[in-house]
């Protein structure tokens, strides 16, 4: 007995470092590190109708069917009513409520079943696990939500600039075709090639279109709507958000509040206490924690050694029974504690690591923003320059022009690519933001969601 107590004071003297009852922290207490004062996501404009092409739905049955907010904080705060997942978390919570009850309410006499008090303990830690599984599923769930809603709005920009370029394209056929038999510099072939070019482009447009769809499925999901809901969103730009946060303070705040460190943590005592078990029973064999309860681990995945590089995590182990006397059954359960100790150490440096990756995506596509933008302005003036210079101007003495065709097809292109570039770069950086909120359940709130950081939580 002495020898377990002290190899539990032994697994917390080095695993707890810093992870207190902040672990257990649920929406109802989400504060923590803001990006400053995050600007209001932009909301639609009033009377602007909640449908991503602009325009109303018609013939569609579930038109009639009470309208879905189509903002971010209403939609992150549906899904936490409507989302199954966390329905199935509430009720895994409810269940190992119910077991802790039911175990401290059984009236049976202590020489019957002398580990009961054991057991007691281990379905209240049981109870705790459940609690942190839960705080981790509500911040998984908005996150997911954030991230299909900012597909979305991504998607939208991505068609914005596809019609741009359309437009354009457009306008430069029509100057072609009108002065191709009245300047020298412009032959039949060019429409050819514009005709190539946006037909090229409206393929890509489609790429857009379809992803927007998609996106609202995997969003409607995300909320908890079911596929006969409707959603759609209001056009509306990206968000362009900015944060200050040091990769330390991310990972910091991670080891400290998030859900499945204190699920692995408390799994490793709930599996220490197992030695204290077996040695209060008596008989060649002996139950365990695992023949009554279930102590609602979440299953961790599968490593993968492809060019992004995701460690494996490990699991427990605990059979519902050891065999052998109790002296055997109690050195399994100790070496199944040692296990357990392990799986809390890797789960500790797994999250690190995500943390860290988290907040280096996320200041990649920072730093790429910022570059992308002036990229970008620079190319449209570029362009815009040379267009102007090539529709408005006459040729010299010999009728020859300052620019070619060729010089205003490529500078328009560079101008849409440079487009395409910089909404992608503000795509990344905005779902980075979102994942360092989700990284560090609420440690850092990103600004996507303005009435949370108002709140200071839900």
């Amino acid at each position: 007995m002495q020898t377990s107590r002290a190899n539990r004071r032994l697994f917390w003297l080095r695993n707890l470092g810093g992870l207190a009852a902040p672990v257990l922290v649920s929406l109802s207490t989400a504060a923590g590190l803001t990006a400053g004062e995050p600007p209001a996501l932009l909301q639609p404009a009033a009377g602007a109708p909640a449908n991503g092409t602009g325009e109303p739905a018609k013939g569609d049955a579930t038109a009639l069917t009470a309208p879905v907010p189509s903002d971010l904080p209403s939609l992150r705060r549906l899904a936490l009513d409507k989302q199954p997942s966390l329905a199935a978390a509430r009720a895994t919570l409810a269940a190992a409520q119910l077991k802790a009850k039911a175990l401290d309410e059984l009236m049976v006499p202590p020489f019957l079943r002398k580990d009961l008090p054991i057991r007691r303990q281990q379905a209240a830690r049981g109870v705790s696990i459940a609690e942190a599984q839960l705080c981790q599923a509500e911040w998984q769930t908005l996150y997911n939500v954030t991230r299909n809603y900012l597909s979305a709005l991504y998607a939208l920009e991505q068609q914005r600039v596809a019609d741009d370029a359309i437009q354009d394209l457009g306008n430069l056929r029509t100057f072609v075709n009108t002065h191709k038999d009245d300047r020298n510099d412009l032959i039949a072939d060019h429409l050819n090639r514009l005709d190539a070019y946006i037909r090229l482009t409206q393929a890509r447009r489609e790429e857009a279109v379809q992803g927007y769809q998609r996106a609202i499925a995997a969003l409607r999901e995300a909320v908890g709507i079911g596929p006969d809901g409707c959603l759609d969103i209001a056009r509306q730009p990206l968000p362009n958000l900015s944060a200050a946060v040091c990769r330390e303070e991310v990972v910091k705040l991670a080891l400290a509040r998030r859900g499945d460190l204190a699920q692995a943590i408390l799994a490793a005592e709930v599996v220490c206490l197992e030695i204290d078990a077996q040695e209060a029973q008596h008989g060649p064999s002996g139950q365990t924690f695992a023949a009554g309860s279930d102590i609602h681990v979440v299953a961790p995945l599968h490593g993968s050694n492809d060019p992004d590089y995701k460690p494996g995590a490990l699991a427990l182990e605990m059979p519902t029974l050891l065999p052998g006397s109790k002296s055997d059954r109690v050195e399994q359960a100790r070496a199944l504690s040692a296990r357990a100790a392990a799986v809390a150490d890797k789960t500790r440096n797994l999250i690190a690591l995500e943390a860290e990756d988290v907040w280096l995506r996320w200041q990649e596509a920072s730093n790429k923003k910022q570059k992308l933008l002036e990229a970008r302005d620079k190319a449209a003036a570029y362009s815009t320059a040379i267009r102007d210079d090539f529709q408005n101007t006459t040729p010299d003495g010999n009728k020859r022009f300052k620019f070619r065709f060729e010089d205003v097809l490529n500078a328009g292109l560079l101008a849409a690519q440079a487009k395409v570039e910089y909404n992608q770069a503000m795509y990344q950086a905005d779902l980075g933001l979102a994942g360092l909120e989700r990284v560090t359940a609420g440690g850092f709130l990103s600004g996507l969601d303005p009435q949370l950081c108002n709140n200071g939580g839900h």
